[in-house]
Order: structure tokens, then sequence, then C-alpha cells
């Protein structure tokens, strides 16, 4: 690259920087009207919304791109708000706007995306239901009024939505552990309950539990052992599964003997 080249290149980058909240309104409008007709820009104290808005039905927002006074972005599909992961792939994790490019960028992007709510996904549908989940969620987490399992609850309903529509499930720590509740006490009708629920599958749930399957011919401490060395070789979410199996075992046990004496 020449001098004259990098010269070029620096201004380029100069003039790429938004220097402050007050900076990027003033320039808003050209930058918009460079960019697409479709968007309009909605001022107010303290942000400003870019929005597409539909106006062949009912007259809608059909998605708004929010900027704070902070220089931080949010995104509005119709009337959900939706997760950060939307905009972290060119603004970072702290999801600031700092350049004119990243803003040409995100409204490129936003704009090929934008469609009627009649027209949207079974797949946006969903991760809308999951994103409002997930706000009643914190909500209830933060007010007193409710009793903490209203919040477990509402995860697993959250993350059925989940595994409902993903082609590879991964069921969490929490799920495997429901799952094994059902399987440990129901084991009959869990294969009924897997057609109504996403559960894992009884051979994986069978695996999981097969730590405790020790052939003969070994004395304790090598059962401890192997123990041992079959739980190490475990995600994290495994062992969890495998401490309550071995909790229900040693209950059982005591039980037993209670009856016994």
């Amino acid at each position: 690259m020449s001098e004259h080249d990098e010269q070029q290149f620096e201004q380029w980058m100069s003039d790429d920087l938004i220097s402050s909240f007050v900076d990027f309104c003033n320039k808003l409008e050209s930058v918009i009207a460079a960019e697409d007709s479709q968007w309009v820009v909605i001022r107010s104290c303290g942000f400003v919304d870019m929005c597409i808005v539909d106006m062949l039905n009912v007259p809608q927002f059909v998605l708004v791109v929010k900027l704070q006074e902070s220089m931080i972005v949010e995104v509005y599909r119709g009337n959900s708000r939706l997760s950060i992961s939307i905009v972290t792939w060119v603004l970072g994790s702290d999801c600031k706007l700092v350049r004119w490019s990243q803003l040409s960028s995100l409204l490129s992007h936003f704009a090929s995306l934008a469609v009627t709510a009649d027209d949207m996904t079974v797949k946006f549908r969903a991760d809308t239901v999951k994103q409002q989940l997930n706000e009643l969620i914190a909500l209830t987490s933060d007010i007193d009024d409710y009793e903490p399992d209203v919040t477990i609850r509402l995860k697993f309903l959250a993350e059925q939505i989940s595994l409902l529509f993903m082609s590879q499930s991964h069921d969490s720590s929490e799920t495997l552990l429901v799952a094994f509740r059902f399987f440990a006490i129901y084991a009959s009708i869990y294969s009924r309950l897997r057609s109504i629920l996403t559960l894992p599958h009884v051979s994986y749930i069978k695996r999981l539990s097969s730590a405790f399957s020790l052939s003969g011919g070994l004395d304790e401490s090598d059962h401890a052992e192997y123990l041992k060395h079959k739980v190490r070789l475990m995600e994290p979410h495994e062992r969890q599964v495998i401490l309550l199996y071995s909790t229900k075992y040693m209950w059982s046990q005591k039980r037993r003997t209670k009856v016994v004496a």
C-alpha cells in the first residue's frame, strides 16, 4: 500500500468514527437517505428509532433499530425485543455503535430481513415466544410475589420450545434431571411422556446410569476407582444425573435396612 493510500485509509477510518450521540443525530438523516428510503427516523429524548413500517396491511412497525444515548443498540420485531445476539456479529458483545460503517451494515442487514407480520417464519415466531418467556423469567425472578418454582417451570417451558424446533437437541442439566426423575419413578410411561415433551432418549438415560453397572471380581477399592474414572469422563450436566441417581440409591438402601431391622 502506497503512502497516499495509507493516508486515505486513515482519513476514512477517522471519518467513520461516531464521536458522540449528538454527532450521530446531526448526521443521521443524510446517512439514512443514502442507505434506503424505507427507513423512518423517530427522535425522542435520549434515543433515536430507525423504523421500517408496514403500510399495506394494518399500519404497524415491522422492525425497529433503537439507539440509546449511551450508543447501545436494541432491535425490535413487531412488539418483541430480539436477542442481543442478532447484532453482536457487527457491534461486539457490548452492542455499542461506534462507526458509521456498522450502522450501514445493520440497516442493510435488517432491511433484507424485514417482512410483514403475515410472512413471519415459524422459527422467528418460536424465537419471539422464547424471548418473551425469558423476559417473563427475569421479571418473576425479581418479584417476591412468586415462588422460585414458578421461575423453574418457566425455564423448563422456554427450553422445551427451543428443543422442539432444533435439528439437534442439547438438553440442559436441569432437563436431564427432570427426565431422570421421570424415568426413575415412571419408567413404564417415560416413552409416552416423550411423545408430549422433548426429553432425552431412554438409551441415553440408561447410558448415564450405566456407571453403576459393575462386573464381578473387583473389591471395594477397585469399585471406587472405577466409578471415579467413569465420572471424570462425563460432562458436568451428566455428573448431576449420576449424583441424583446415587442419592436415590443410597436413600432406598437405608429404607430397606430399616424395614429388615
